[in-house]
């Protein structure tokens, strides 16, 4: 949605810059597919034998490599960035760490959201979602003709950073399987802020 309504509050100039730094700051929800995949197996193994130390620890180190995949994004993207892209690009090199944040946020609610999943919950999932998606269009419907393209990565932090944090407490609260700390997982996006 965010390039739809970039294209119709401020053209598609600024849809192609906000497109540039959100492909390359949004690698790591790839990444996080990917190890999430490799581990499934042993996943559901530890959740099916109610062994959630292992879940945990798993769920854990993942998140610990999203982090830091972030901070590299985060510290040399726009400086790699810049050797291969043209001069007109060079505004938007500030949104690749604030999208990477966001995919940071986002990996939340890929790695703890799939207890929801798992506990056949899966309307829960459908619900965050769509509320992720609603917060993120009314963001933008309000803030783009307001702060230009740019507020477009801080919104999509703020719903990627909203499902992130519900699917914790729905995990806590509604699953129930295992408790969560929820500020340990939050801590690390705000230290990258």
């Amino acid at each position: 949605s965010d390039r739809i309504m970039i294209d119709y509050f401020c053209g598609n100039m600024q849809t192609g810059l906000y497109s540039m730094a959100y492909n390359l700051g949004i690698v790591l929800v790839v990444v996080v597919a990917a190890l999430l995949n490799a581990w499934n197996p042993s996943y559901f193994k530890y959740m099916n034998a109610k062994d959630y130390k292992k879940v945990e620890f798993g769920s854990n180190s993942i998140y610990l490599i999203c982090f830091f995949i972030t901070l590299l994004i985060i510290l040399f993207a726009k400086d790699i960035s810049i050797l291969f892209l043209s001069e007109e690009y060079e505004d938007s090199l500030c949104l690749i760490g604030i999208v990477a944040i966001a995919g940071l946020a986002s990996s939340i609610w890929q790695i703890w959201g799939r207890v929801i999943g798992y506990a056949n919950k899966t309307y829960i999932t459908s619900l965050l979602a769509v509320l992720a998606t609603i917060l993120n269009i009314v963001l933008n419907y309000y803030l783009l003709p307001i702060c230009g393209y740019k507020i477009a990565a801080w919104t999509t932090l703020a719903s990627y950073s909203a499902i992130g944090i519900i699917s914790l407490f729905v995990s806590n609260t509604v699953i129930g399987y295992y408790r969560l700390r929820i500020v340990d997982k939050i801590l690390p996006l705000l230290f990258l802020l």
